[in-house]
């Protein structure tokens, strides 16, 4: 019975732990620092990407201060950010795209807070047949070696 308790002891402690890791380590997008990746200007639209997270700042007058504030979603997908746009003059209104470096195409959808996947510049789609297992044979068999059963001399037919 010892051992069991220590076993679940030990247990509830690897759990906290990862749970309070995973609170903890986390920041908030409006909280991150680092080095901006990619920035775009546009009249008076200023658009930031640190990590996977756009900072948008406005420009209200000119000249006059630039208020900003991290958008509610990261840019989804695991290639880094190579290019943002963004028109608009708040949140709720403005319409923001980012690409990234594998050529997928994110539009900011303002009305559910979300990034939309809406293509790929690069490629066309995966094909999904998949080949049947005679295809793949063919693709793959060295017709120039002799295949099993054959032999491996040529047949001679000068009587020998």
């Amino acid at each position: 019975m010892h051992k069991v308790k220590i076993l679940f002891l030990v247990a509830v402690s690897f759990f906290l732990f990862a749970a309070g890791y995973r609170l903890l380590a986390v920041q908030p997008a409006q909280a991150q620092t680092g080095l901006v990746s990619v920035a775009n200007i546009d009249r008076y639209v200023y658009l930031a990407v640190v990590g996977r997270n756009v900072f948008v700042g406005y420009q209200g007058t000119v000249p006059g201060p630039v208020s900003g504030q991290a958008l509610s979603e990261p840019v989804p997908g695991s290639s880094p950010v190579v290019a943002v746009w963004g028109d608009g003059n708040t949140l709720a209104v403005a319409e923001y795209a980012a690409i990234l470096e594998d050529g997928d195409v994110y539009n900011w959808n303002a009305t559910d807070a979300s990034w939309v996947l809406v293509g790929n510049l690069i490629g066309g789609p995966v094909p999904t047949m998949p080949a049947s297992l005679g295809q793949v044979k063919a693709r793959w068999t060295n017709h120039g070696v002799p295949q099993h059963g054959e032999g491996a001399r040529r047949i001679t037919r000068d009587g020998r």
